[in-house]
């Protein structure tokens, strides 16, 4: 995952802006998904993006927006 252009940006942005638990909390959950993606033959990228930003729907400040609008 770390290879991944934009990716790279939103995990630094995240581990400022997010609590530390809830930074990790996000990053093993898109190791995880990264994971199972490339055993059931599932593009890892997106993956481990939906991983990362799942918990964006509570963010109200609309920062995952701008985040994830860099990425594709």
């Amino acid at each position: 995952a770390g290879d991944m252009p934009g990716i790279k940006n939103i995990i630094r942005r995240l581990r400022s802006d997010l609590p530390p638990r809830t930074f990790r909390h996000s990053l093993r959950t898109a190791q995880t998904a990264e994971t199972i993606a490339r055993k059931y033959g599932i593009d890892a990228r997106e993956a481990f993006l939906s991983g990362l930003l799942h918990d964006c729907a509570k963010d109200s400040s609309g920062h995952c927006k701008t985040l994830i609008k860099g990425v594709r």
